[in-house]
């Protein structure tokens, strides 16, 4: 296991049949309505649209400066576009969708989850993360490697990338959960008439009726309903959710959002309409009442995980751009000598 986790290849190295559709035609990378057709087989993690969502919101409140360092990172093709990327980190990990590639990305697998004792409602570091082998550790280690300057370009393109999912992994509850149900996975039932299992409901269906039902099918009228959100019901909570009490890096709080959802599974996700448990051993039924009651955090998740993205990547660009600074302030005395002497050099020359 390492405690340093790396990537191993750029996108850029992966075959055309592997990279993003959605790469052949840039004029899509503004359109989250047809992003929402994306479908991504066997994903573990928020929908295609749900990452796409958290991405978005993340560039309103990205600075100028950090949206110039995000268009320099990504592939020169998704024109600074992050919700172009955000499943990245899930299509390497499949054969659909990286047939030729998939096995060299098998290691990132454990790293979009952390498994948490059965019933047990707290995340504990040094007993479900060992080796910094979850999404806690993954967030901790790709933010210092976006900001560790002295990597090189696809190294922190790829840190980024992996960056942008896993910020919004870890805003969706059952990405920190019970191990024997691989968090909520063989949980299975009926949402709906619709058969499906606890984790799918969460990524997906919710989500999805939300937008279907009251946003006339359209993610970008969504969208733009969630950025009003900020400023208007969700304004006072921001200072709030951007408050890291135990980490310092650059605000991510991982370990902080982990504990987060794992209050929201043992407080909130598996209570079923009759108020029990849900559990692998039975089926679940569930309607308008667990609706109507789980679609606002899956709002604020998806909201709290945009802004959390966004002020990270400011407080990174803004380290980068002061460091680039002190170096060049440091080195201006060993210029300045270098100058000097350069000069009475000459001078000697001249009267030689």
């Amino acid at each position: 296991m390492r405690s340093d986790i790396t990537g191993r290849q750029s996108i850029h190295a992966l075959p055309c049949s592997a990279k993003f559709s959605l790469f052949v035609t840039p004029s899509w990378a503004h359109d989250l309505f047809l992003l929402f057709q994306i479908v991504v087989t066997n994903s573990n993690a928020w929908s295609a649209i749900g990452h796409s969502l958290v991405s978005e919101i993340a560039m309103t409140r990205l600075t100028d400066s950090s949206k110039i360092f995000v268009k320099d990172l990504l592939p020169s093709n998704v024109n600074g576009n992050m919700s172009m990327v955000s499943s990245w980190a899930d299509y390497m990990l499949y054969t659909d969708t990286n047939p030729d590639g998939y096995l060299n990305w098998n290691w990132s697998g454990e790293h979009h989850y952390i498994n948490i004792p059965d019933y047990v409602c707290q995340y504990v570091p040094n007993r479900d993360c060992l080796d910094n082998n979850c999404i806690d550790g993954a967030i901790q280690n790709y933010t210092r490697r976006l900001a560790n300057t002295s990597l090189d370009h696809v190294q922190r393109q790829e840190a980024l990338q992996f960056l942008v999912h896993y910020v919004g992994d870890v805003h969706q509850p059952l990405h920190v959960a019970f191990t024997s149900d691989r968090g909520g996975n063989t949980v299975r039932g009926n949402f709906f008439s619709v058969r499906t299992n606890l984790h799918s409901l969460w990524d997906t269906h919710i989500l999805q009726r939300r937008i279907d039902t009251d946003f006339n099918q359209s993610a970008a009228i969504y969208f733009h309903y969630l950025t009003t959100l900020i400023s208007s019901k969700y304004v006072d909570n921001i200072t709030q959710w951007l408050t890291c009490y135990n980490q310092t890096l650059f605000s991510a709080c991982s370990a902080l959002w982990a504990q987060e959802d794992i209050d929201l599974v043992c407080k909130t996700v598996y209570i079923a309409e009759d108020a029990h448990f849900m559990n692998s051993s039975s089926n679940f039924t569930l309607g308008s009442n667990y609706y109507y009651r789980t679609w606002p955090i899956v709002e604020y998740r998806l909201i709290q995980g945009g802004i959390r993205l966004g002020k990270m990547i400011n407080l990174i660009e803004e380290y980068g751009r002061y460091t680039a600074k002190a170096t060049l302030y440091n080195s201006q005395p060993l210029l300045i000598v270098i100058v000097t002497v350069c000069v009475l050099h000459i001078k000697q020359l001249i009267i030689v």
